[in-house]
């Protein structure tokens, strides 16, 4: 329901003037122009949210006013409370998740680094969003139902009041998850990134990549796995470790027909997305796995760094014998996965 959300731009103040004035010459009957102008204007969203026969009580006030100017500004500084009833309370609230969105959504994008991704960070922050409205919702209508008494006490508040309640909400629990992140090294958002450059000047124009070693995926210990298990067979490893299998029998077959044709978009690219994990490194494999969304490079560990010192190997040493993934695969994939994955600066 909530990717479904349209965000929109909430601003302080709109060019709403011309839109009012169609409202006005429609002798104030046009309320499909007033509503219009009044979208997009913290000040003025109130009115989109009210009964009609709300709305046309304060329609009947302002057309006592002659100066279009001067309507506008009683409207803004006579604004209706968001919380008056409980009915409007809950048509507020959906209002509001529209301009929230595009919030959410960049507080989410600020901590897709390192412990999940933008859009389980953003789950998170519509869930505190849901948890501030039920809070104010039991407090505010239903105080009888609470175990004990809330401090909380009840008072009219604006459209605009409520949604800076829920951004700075939003904002202190994404504070919160980042300092638990700090107690978290190996999940931290602030870890560093093999692709940022040292500030350090003994080791100038390098990056954490450059001089640190990956003891776990090295070429050494890799050639070392070869020995036990061809690239094909721990890539279907790799897949039944991968939402408990779902993918691993799919996968398995199409690396059997080695043909993507006639399998799903998802089942081909988490496949090449295994092998290469598996340590297939060639060069269509890196071209596809460093064409690969953002999201998937975080959610698979995978690092543009890497790729590029890879793919600068393959350029450098012109020896090396080109193979795509297909040919790896062929006869089980033990024919030619020595003459991938051999020493750096190895000839045949």
């Amino acid at each position: 329901m909530v990717s479904k959300i349209q965000g929109k731009k909430l601003s302080k103040r709109t060019n709403n003037k011309q839109g009012f004035k169609k409202f006005v010459d429609s002798d104030y009957t046009d309320l499909d122009a007033f509503k219009k102008a009044c979208k997009g204007d913290e000040n003025l969203l109130i009115y989109t949210c009210l009964k009609h026969d709300e709305l046309q009580e304060y329609i009947e006030k302002i057309k006592a006013i002659p100066d279009l100017n001067e309507q506008i500004k009683f409207l803004k500084n006579n604004q209706p409370p968001m919380n008056e009833t409980e009915e409007r309370f809950d048509v507020c609230i959906e209002s509001i998740a529209v301009y929230l969105k595009n919030y959410i959504t960049y507080n989410g994008f600020i901590m897709n680094n390192g412990s999940g991704d933008a859009e389980d960070w953003a789950s998170e922050f519509w869930l505190k969003y849901a948890k501030i409205c039920k809070f104010y919702k039991d407090r505010w209508f239903h105080p009888e139902n609470l175990k004990k008494a809330s401090t909380v006490e009840y008072h009219t508040m604006l459209y605009k009041e409520f949604i800076y309640i829920c951004r700075m909400s939003i904002t202190g629990e994404r504070r919160h998850q980042a300092f638990l992140a700090t107690q978290k090294p190996e999940a931290s958002i602030f870890k560093p990134s093999l692709d940022f450059g040292l500030d350090n000047k003994s080791n100038a124009n390098k990056s954490l990549m450059d001089i640190v070693t990956d003891n776990k995926n090295g070429g050494e210990n890799i050639l070392e796995d070869i020995h036990a298990m061809s690239i094909q067979e721990k890539a279907i490893e790799l897949s039944k470790k991968y939402e408990n299998g779902k993918y691993a029998k799919q996968i398995e077959a199409f690396y059997l027909a080695q043909d993507a044709s006639g399998f799903d978009k998802k089942v081909v690219v988490l496949g090449k997305i295994f092998l290469y994990k598996a340590g297939l490194v060639a060069p269509k494999t890196l071209a596809f796995v460093k064409s690969l969304s953002n999201t998937y490079k975080a959610k698979f560990n995978i690092s543009n760094a890497l790729i590029n010192r890879q793919m600068s190997e393959f350029k450098k040493k012109k020896s090396h014998r080109i193979c795509n993934y297909s040919e790896v695969l062929e006869d089980g994939g033990k024919t030619r996965v020595g003459l991938l994955l051999r020493r750096r600066g190895a000839t045949e």
